[in-house]
């Protein structure tokens, strides 16, 4: 896939969600679409991905790469976007929060974890 999370893109197309020319983050990469936090557009939270409702995916032959971020920075933006989806709380607390729940459940409702 030629985009990836954190990326910065414009829309190259004429749509009546999304103006050309509007900038935006890609937050979400599947098969042929891109979901982008766009700039300044009303849309929908990219299945709960944004808590501002700003976002449409879009097909990637709509949008051209605006910047490229590094591995770091990539980084730094995806860790961003996991503390916004769960409440300000970075991953690895997000995760011992679930592992706490899931180990605190009986042995009958989950084998294995």
């Amino acid at each position: 896939m030629k985009y990836k999370i954190g990326d910065k893109v414009e829309y190259t197309s004429v749509s009546s969600a999304v103006s050309k020319g509007q900038k935006g983050i890609v937050r979400k990469v599947s098969n042929d679409f891109v979901g982008v936090e766009w700039d300044n557009a009303e849309g929908h939270s990219l299945g709960g991905i944004l808590a501002n409702n700003n976002g449409w995916e879009v097909s990637v032959g709509n949008i051209r790469l605006v910047e490229v971020l590094s591995k770091k920075q990539r980084e730094r933006k995806i860790k961003k976007i996991i503390k916004e989806i769960n409440g300000n709380k970075d991953f690895k607390e997000s995760f011992n929060d679930i592992d706490k729940e899931v180990k605190s459940w009986s042995d009958t409702k989950v084998k294995g974890w």
